[in-house]
C-alpha cells in the first residue's frame, strides 16, 4: 500500500436522503420487475483496492425492496446481503481483526 492512511478518501458530500425515499434504478442492484428500492440509511467506508493501489469510498446502504420477495437488504458496493448475512459479515470481520490484535507484531 503506497498511500498513507491520511490520504484516504472522505465520504462524498451528498444531499441527505429522507428515509423511505425511492432510489433511482441501479444496474448494480436490479429488482424483480423493476420494483422500487426504498432508502433506509447509508454509511460510507474506505477500502483499499491493491490492484489499483488506491483507497475507494464504498457506499453501504440499507434498502427495502418493495417487490413482495426481497424486502430488507444491505447494498454493499456491487453486492447485496440479507440482514442476517450482514450481521454475520460484521461478526466475522470483528473476529478477524481481533485475531490480528492477539497475534501482535510478528516482525518485532
Amino acid at each position: 500500500m503506497t498511500e498513507s492512511f491520511h490520504f484516504r478518501p472522505r465520504p462524498p458530500v451528498e444531499e441527505p436522503i429522507a428515509p423511505w425515499t425511492e432510489l433511482p434504478s441501479d444496474p448494480a442492484h436490479p429488482t424483480f420487475e423493476d420494483a422500487p428500492r426504498l432508502f433506509v440509511e447509508r454509511h460510507h467506508h474506505s477500502l483499499y483496492q491493491p490492484q489499483l493501489e488506491e483507497w475507494q469510498t464504498i457506499p453501504i446502504t440499507a434498502v427495502f425492496v418493495s417487490d413482495g420477495l426481497t424486502g430488507n437488504c444491505i447494498e454493499f458496493g456491487p453486492w447485496t446481503l440479507e440482514p442476517d448475512e450482514a450481521r454475520l459479515l460484521a461478526l466475522s470481520l470483528t473476529t478477524l481483526a481481533n485475531a490480528l490484535d492477539q497475534k501482535g507484531d510478528v516482525n518485532g
